[in-house]
């Protein structure tokens, strides 16, 4: 499947799933691959200096779903949810901008602005990454939960920039689903199927308020950070990389890259993670035909056809033959040992032992050495 093209995210202002890196700092789950930290890399990004993280097989997952997943949302609300308008910016704050996944029509039309936004996620063994379960019990007509720290910082950010009265998350648990088998079936253009996948998947619903404090702690950082953007003041360093990066030494060594170099070394990267994964299964492969195979050198199909062939290394079955003809075993395959061209200090060993000049089977002789 073709990967959607990328956002631009340049530009002194920070967007809803950005906030969590300002809140949280080294908490934030999601690391950059190069030890930065997230801060960091950020502002970075933010400047110009890189252009982001490439689509993983978990981030193209959620994409794919994310209509999927806002139809089994309004079947389980029995109401009707649209999709929201990309990035809507603060009032009177141009430093923060949200781009809900969608927002739930009210049952009053004449209302202005979204009462409840929704918020679309999936997650693998979710109750392992801090999805807490929905406590159906106490709630009444309520959705309550626990929520990871991340989410809960994004759709309170999300709830200061639209005014929302309310923000639903929606996680949709895909464990036990493949994401290469939910890629090839996007690729088939079945949607029907999809959903049909996504309603047989268990789909954990939450509800966000909006919180004063939380306000004025995202204000405070989104505010201070854009300025930094804007002026080209990095963050304080958090870690050895940020050091690195922040102060690298360059003694003429350091090429940039045109742009087809650039597209080049990026092609020999997503080349060399397909090669390593297809090389470990063509291994696994390769270790069960060569078990199946046993002693034989060659497979044929039913028409006698060559199908593979595995010359092993072993072409002399040592202990078969030493059974069945012990009197040749004994004429052919024992040999006088001569130590000459061992180590020397096995081969005083020997010197000094009861064996030399002796006729023995030199493959059988082991050394602790």
């Amino acid at each position: 499947m073709q990967t959607p093209p990328k956002k631009d995210r340049r530009g002194p202002w920070v967007g809803a799933s950005e906030v969590p890196i300002l809140t949280m700092g080294n908490r934030f789950p999601f690391k950059p691959d190069d030890g930065s930290s997230p801060l960091l890399a950020l502002y970075r990004l933010k400047r110009g200096e890189t252009e982001g993280a490439d689509w993983t097989p978990a981030m193209l997952r959620g994409t794919i779903l994310e209509p999927h997943v806002r139809a089994a949302l309004a079947k389980a609300l029995n109401r009707q949810i649209t999709d929201a308008t990309d990035d809507l910016k603060a009032d009177g704050m141009p430093f923060l901008q949200a781009s809900p996944d969608g927002w739930v029509v009210p049952d009053r039309p004449e209302l202005a602005g979204p009462e409840t936004i929704t918020q679309l996620k999936t997650a693998r063994r979710p109750l392992d990454y801090g999805w807490g379960d929905v406590d159906w019990a106490n709630a009444a007509n309520d959705f309550v939960g626990i929520l990871p720290e991340h989410v809960w910082w994004q759709c309170q950010a999300e709830l200061l920039v639209t005014r929302a009265r309310e923000n639903l998350v929606a996680c949709l648990d895909v464990t036990g689903f493949d994401d290469d088998n939910i890629l090839a079936l996007a690729e088939t253009g079945d949607a029907d199927k999809l959903q049909w996948l996504v309603d047989g998947m268990d789909l954990r619903i939450y509800r966000v308020y909006p919180n004063e404090g939380s306000h004025r702690t995202i204000i405070e950082h989104a505010r201070s950070f854009s300025y930094k953007v804007e002026n080209g003041t990095p963050p304080d360093p958090q870690t050895q990389r940020d050091v690195f990066n922040l102060h690298p030494f360059d003694n003429g060594q350091t090429l940039v890259a045109s742009e087809e170099l650039e597209d080049l070394i990026r092609a020999a990267a997503k080349a060399r993670v397909w090669k390593k994964k297809h090389e470990d299964h063509y291994k696994e492969l390769a270790a069960k035909i060569t078990r199946a195979m046993g002693r034989h050198k060659m497979v044929v199909d039913s028409a006698g056809t060559k199908l593979c062939d595995y010359v092993s290394h072993r072409v002399f079955d040592e202990e078969a033959f030493e059974a069945q003809r012990p009197d040749l075993y004994a004429k052919h395959c024992r040999t006088v040992f001569d130590p000459k061209g061992l180590d020397p200090k096995v081969k005083k060993a020997f010197m000094s032992s009861d064996i030399v000049g002796k006729r023995v089977f030199t493959t059988r002789i082991k050394t602790d050495g």
